[in-house]
């Protein structure tokens, strides 16, 4: 099935604008660090489509992240790893626009500065001891999506296997 321009322009909107008005959309909150994290499948599933694969989004726009009913059943400490993730998003002040939205759809990836947002976020996970977790995570979501290997999370994966490696050596 394609999907025209305009519906993912349209899908795009839609994600951006998600403001958590509708208390009865949310089927429960919690708190990491100083964030709310709300559950919903139908918000995440707006971003993300109807996969049934654990996800989490950093909101900047309600400084909180949202979380599908899958991500709720993952081990504590991938649960962990993926939140300080999305909490260095909106820490690091990482902004993403609709033509961001949209070139993430189209290319099936991040590229250029959203890879970059997307590293850097990966880097905090691994500084705060949650990098294995984390590169466990991104390799279910790569082959869940794909067999073949995603440039974007192979690129991620590296990136993360090199940051452990820097940490175990700062602890010797």
């Amino acid at each position: 099935m394609k999907i025209s321009i305009a519906e993912l322009a349209k899908c795009a909107v839609l994600a951006m604008a998600i403001v958590p008005s509708d208390a009865k959309a949310w089927t429960e909150s919690t708190t990491f660090k100083d964030t709310t994290v709300l559950v919903s499948d139908n918000h995440v599933a707006l971003i993300c489509g109807t996969y049934n694969i654990p996800v989490a989004i950093a909101n900047p726009t309600t400084k909180q992240i949202l979380i599908n009913q899958p991500f709720t059943l993952l081990a504590r400490r991938v649960q962990i790893a993926i939140l300080y993730h999305e909490y260095a998003h909106l820490k690091l002040k990482h902004k993403m626009t609709i033509i961001d939205l949209l070139k993430r759809i189209i290319h099936g990836g991040a590229r250029g500065k959203q890879l970059q947002y997307e590293l850097e976020a990966d880097a905090y996970s691994v500084k705060k001891g949650y990098g294995k977790e984390l590169r466990m995570y991104l390799r279910y979501i790569n082959y869940y999506i794909s067999l073949e290997p995603i440039p974007e999370i192979t690129t991620r994966i590296e990136a993360i296997q090199k940051g452990i490696k820097d940490v175990q050596k700062t602890n010797l």
